[in-house]
């Protein structure tokens, strides 16, 4: 309700009883001209002028407070609808700034997720280069010896004649045979 209900109600009856008071003089000024002014009639009229004033100005003042209360409650009304309105809008942006925040968060944890998944196939590529290079590494250091044992494989079913030096009697020839392995014997 406005504070200053009671000042406009104020003004506005005074204003009508200003106006009631006009009327009571022209009533006053009418029953002496026409000779009326103290009998029983004029007693009536003045009554039911009286009474239409009073009912008048009863009606004006409760039709402005009532215009008042309709108006403060309409505007409380309003006012009521807006808070909600803007709680609910608030609520609203709430959960969606909520439902971003969850969503960033679960982003952050599936990056963070690939980023140790990531570090666990680096690690894993980096075991198997690991073996890769041993196993390069024994090949290079077991190859003499493989070698060796490929030569040994590959010579053991020669004939031994192959290797040592014969001599043969008769033209009086000598004759030296020897293997490029380092084995040269002469016969």
């Amino acid at each position: 309700m406005s504070p200053y209900t009671r000042d406009v109600v104020d003004a506005a009856l005074a204003d009508y009883d200003y106006g009631a008071g006009k009327t009571r003089a022209q009533q006053s000024l009418d029953l002496a001209g026409g000779g009326a002014w103290g009998g029983s009639g004029a007693a009536l009229t003045r009554s039911m002028t009286e009474g239409e004033l009073l009912r008048g100005r009863a009606s004006t003042s409760a039709n402005l407070r009532d215009q008042a209360w309709n108006r403060g409650t309409a505007l409380a009304s309003d006012d009521a609808m807006r808070r909600q309105q803007a709680s609910q809008s608030n609520a609203q942006f709430l959960a969606e700034k909520q439902r971003l925040n969850l969503d960033a968060a679960r982003q952050l944890a599936d990056l963070d997720n690939m980023r140790w998944t990531n570090a666990r196939n680096d690690v894993s590529a980096l075991s198997g280069i690991g073996d890769t290079v041993r196993s390069i590494e024994t090949a290079q250091r077991q190859a003499p010896i493989d070698v060796i044992g490929q030569l040994t494989k590959a010579y053991s079913g020669l004939p031994l004649e192959l290797f040592a030096g014969k001599t043969e009697t008769g033209a009086s020839r000598s004759t030296t045979v020897g293997v490029e392995a380092g084995f040269n014997q002469k016969g």
